[in-house]
């Protein structure tokens, strides 16, 4: 599995692939992302910048097996660096996608000065609940030197 530095726009017919089979084995748990959410997402807009990966599987024209977006928000003095979304084809997982993934993203952010990179999930989904916790725990061990926060949004947000 080859990890891409930059989602670029001749990508956004893989990402549409990628979303539309997360959709499918998610939308029972909870509503999920639409490709065209996900695409907005990626553009940086003022105090947001915004940065994309791409993992798919070596070959030509394959298509993307995941996807993880970086955000850093705020003043450049207090950035807050978060993983916006990470979505792995169901067909993927259990892989080493997903933390392929994360670590790029982690290790960009701290390239940069980061000290810290945030995730939240939702209750609503176990497994990616049960992934962040697994991140953080290899964030802490393996990774990097980063802490990643793997709280779900109904614990960090009360």
């Amino acid at each position: 599995m080859a990890i891409d530095r930059a989602y670029v726009p001749r990508d956004a017919e893989g990402v549409h692939r990628l979303m539309a089979a997360c959709a499918e084995d998610t939308l029972k748990a909870a509503p999920f992302p639409t490709a065209a959410g996900v695409l907005a997402e990626m553009q940086g807009r003022p105090g947001r910048e915004v940065w994309a990966w791409l993992a798919r599987p070596v070959g030509p024209a394959s298509t993307p097996a995941g996807l993880a977006i970086l955000v850093a928000a705020g003043q450049s003095a207090h950035l807050r660096w978060s993983i916006g979304l990470l979505v792995v084809d169901p067909a993927c997982r259990r892989r080493g996608v997903g933390m392929s993934l994360v670590a790029t993203a982690v290790h960009f952010a701290e390239v940069r000065g980061a000290s810290v990179v945030h995730a939240e999930t939702l209750d609503r989904w176990p497994a990616a609940a049960a992934f962040w916790r697994a991140a953080r725990l290899a964030a802490e061990r393996h990774l990097t030197r980063l802490p990643v926060s793997g709280e779900s949004r109904k614990t960090a947000e009360g």
